[in-house]
């Protein structure tokens, strides 16, 4: 029985979905996906994001669509009997909330169980490398190449108005794939947990 048989998504979902994880085409196969399926991830972002108060955190989350997709795609269990938009949309979903949990002072009148809003995650520090200070001082106590160190200060300082510089922007002006830089980057943080050089 074949992929689609077992109604776990398209014969075309199937060789993407596997191209990621093999690094292979991963840049056209993403383009695809997110063809196919950047409608799923909008559409959680407006629902958690509807109130004008949060239009700046939503445009974050959209900027970041392609991300959230490749990540999506590099976890998915073919094992599990679930459709790939239906994963990537509750991907989508934790997202939203861990967002709203990071900007909880910010919000109007939403309510979530604090239950799911505790998750576990890493946004706390990812929000403060947007501090230039502190982005310098941690760097300053690390070596690390200039690849790296271009890549996650084009990430979190050189967006526009202190906002994440989205992974298709610094790869263009890097000359990299996205993959590439969101390879680059997530293996400096892996060390960086090993290291103990930031709080979870």
């Amino acid at each position: 029985m074949d992929m689609n048989e077992k109604g776990q998504g398209s014969f075309n979902d199937v060789v993407l979905i596997n191209n990621i994880k093999k690094n292979i085409n991963v840049d056209a196969s993403l383009k695809l996906l997110d063809e196919m399926y950047s409608g799923v991830y909008y559409k959680m972002v407006h629902y958690y994001f509807s109130h004008p108060a949060l239009r700046h955190q939503k445009e974050d989350l959209v900027r970041d669509c392609y991300y959230y997709i490749y990540l999506a795609a590099k976890d998915f269990d073919f094992n599990k009997k679930t459709k790939f938009s239906s994963y990537l949309g509750n991907r989508a979903r934790w997202a939203c909330l861990t967002h709203i949990n990071k900007n909880k002072k910010n919000c109007v009148d939403l309510e979530f169980n604090s239950d799911i809003l505790n998750k576990e995650n890493e946004e706390n520090f990812h929000s403060k490398l947007l501090d230039k200070e502190t982005f310098e001082l941690f760097f300053s106590d690390l070596k690390v190449n200039d690849q790296i160190y271009k890549i996650f200060k084009l990430r979190y300082l050189e967006g526009s108005k202190n906002k994440l510089m989205p992974w298709r922007e610094i790869g263009k002006q890097l000359n990299l794939s996205i993959q590439g830089c969101i390879n680059i980057h997530d293996r400096f943080l892996k060390k960086i947990k090993k290291l103990k050089k930031y709080d979870k």
